[in-house]
């Protein structure tokens, strides 16, 4: 441990902790066991055995064993156990819930659930999303939220959704009683509320609802 990176008296670090090349720890609470590797840690608690390496984190609560790697933003989150943010990821605004898992695109204002899988460049926002079990695959777009006067509506997603290749979604949107289901690629689905579960969901059928 490196007296000389404690910018603020308020900083505590826990036993067994390890930390290597962290130019700001401001305001913050790191647990026992954490790993902490060229890392800016503000105004965050880091829970037991977490690991913050090559990313800056702001505003945050991290329960134990949770993990960032290699992220490029992460701002007002809380991640619950062995949930995981990763390369090239944007996260502000939004719970993760445990084993929720996010990379390489942006999630803003969102609760996510249980086992989400969300590892390409696709945008999630203002998506409420408690059961989870879902995937996002590369380029789509749950995100269409803006009215022209204020981001003002939501998606509720059910359980273990998947949205395919270039799939947008647009706002509002209610697929709760539709777990389990698939929005094909390249599907545009305008606003409306789904009651189809386990039904896949193509550009043929977005009248349905």
């Amino acid at each position: 441990e490196d007296k000389d990176i404690l910018k603020n008296k308020l900083t505590l670090i826990g036993r067994g902790s390890v930390l290597v090349n962290c130019p700001v720890i401001v305001n913050s609470l790191i647990c026992d066991g954490c790993i902490c590797r060229n890392a800016s840690i503000q105004n965050c608690i880091i829970g037991e055995n977490a690991k913050i390496i090559n990313s800056a984190i702001e505003n945050s609560l991290l329960h134990h064993n949770t993990s960032v790697t290699d992220a490029l933003e992460v701002d007002t989150v809380m991640m619950y156990d062995h949930a995981t943010i990763g390369k090239g990821a944007r996260v502000v605004s939004s719970i993760l819930a445990p084993d929720a898992s996010l990379a390489g695109g942006e999630c803003h204002h969102s609760l996510l659930g249980p086992m989400i899988g969300f590892h390409h460049t696709s945008l999630l926002i203002s998506t409420i999303w408690p059961f989870g079990r879902g995937n996002i695959a590369y380029g789509a777009k749950v995100g269409a939220n803006h009215t022209g006067r204020s981001n003002d509506q939501e998606c509720f997603i059910g359980e273990g959704l998947f949205f395919g290749l270039g799939a947008s979604v647009k706002f509002p949107q209610n697929l709760v009683a539709s777990p389990y289901s698939i929005v094909a690629a390249g599907t545009l689905l305008p606003p409306q509320r789904v009651s189809f579960p386990f039904s896949l969901i193509s550009p043929g059928d977005q009248t349905l609802g």
